[in-house]
């Protein structure tokens, strides 16, 4: 068993994984042979999580991400092969479906010699965001950051899931324009080409793939200091280190910053 099957092989890995996809369509995806993508899938049990795995080629290391938005009932599209029609018609009504859609901050080197420059940017963001109380997530993403704020602290009266809405704001212009805003005063490294209703994220506590056997863990930090003390090296993954990352993760999930706040002020100094 290789390095990856034996990470994904952990039920304390499995659980963390699931417990992140209530709702939410997933994507499987090979950085290495780019034209192996499959999404539109539902996991919601470890089951059908080893299910997935068995369906596809064992030689190829994939990338986990899940959708930004979630669905009333789910994803609508759950089968593995979905022809043009189909594909069509769910790209024009999909936004009916949805019940929330989180806003991220994707902070992205673009190779791992400039990591720490993206980090010493995602410190800076995300002390902001606590001198304003903002609720949010901060994540190690493989070769970024993301600061991700919940649907639920966004006004829905003012917001729409609708991207062609005229009578209220869609939710993808106003997390665009938030994006443009951070990437202007704090960062060149913030990524603003992901603000669709169709995006996915990595998934936290899954694992970054690149070239064989370069592999690191999505990582969820619960501390500022935690994030501070980053190194990349601490989250590449190993023989030697993969029973640790697997006992520190069990039960781990994601944290919530500033829980209790509001995205007011964020949105009264995008208006600034």
């Amino acid at each position: 068993m290789n390095l990856y099957n034996i990470y994904y092989s952990y039920p304390e890995i499995q659980e963390q994984v699931i417990s992140n996809l209530d709702r939410r369509e997933t994507m499987f995806w090979s950085k290495k042979d780019k034209k192996l993508c499959f999404r539109g899938l539902t996991m919601s049990t470890p089951t059908s999580l080893k299910s997935l795995f068995n369906l596809f080629p064992k030689d190829k290391y994939y990338n986990l991400y899940y959708s930004l938005g979630k669905y009333r009932n789910g994803v609508p599209l759950k089968k593995m092969q979905v022809n043009y029609e189909e594909n069509l018609h769910w790209n024009e009504v999909y936004w009916k479906y949805m019940t929330s859609y989180d806003f991220v901050l994707d902070i992205d080197s673009d190779t791992h010699e400039n990591i720490n420059y993206a980090h010493e940017d995602t410190v800076l963001v995300h002390e902001f965001l606590n001198t304003l109380s903002i609720p949010h997530e901060v994540r190690f993403s493989g070769k970024g950051f993301h600061l991700v704020i919940p649907h639920k602290y966004f006004s829905p009266e003012n917001l729409s899931f609708n991207p062609m809405d005229t009578d209220k704001q869609p939710y993808t212009d106003l997390y665009y324009r938030l994006s443009e805003r951070f990437s202007d005063t704090f960062t060149e490294f913030v990524d603003t080409s992901i603000y669709d209703f169709r995006r996915v994220l990595k998934i936290p506590y899954t694992l970054a793939c690149y070239e064989d056997p370069e592999m690191y863990v999505c990582w969820s930090f619960r501390s500022t200091q935690e994030l501070k003390n980053f190194k990349l090296e601490n989250y590449r993954l190993t023989l030697d280190n993969v029973h640790k990352f697997a006992q520190n993760i069990k039960g781990r999930g994601t944290f919530l910053f500033n829980k209790k706040g509001n995205v007011d002020p964020l949105i009264q100094w995008l208006k600034e």
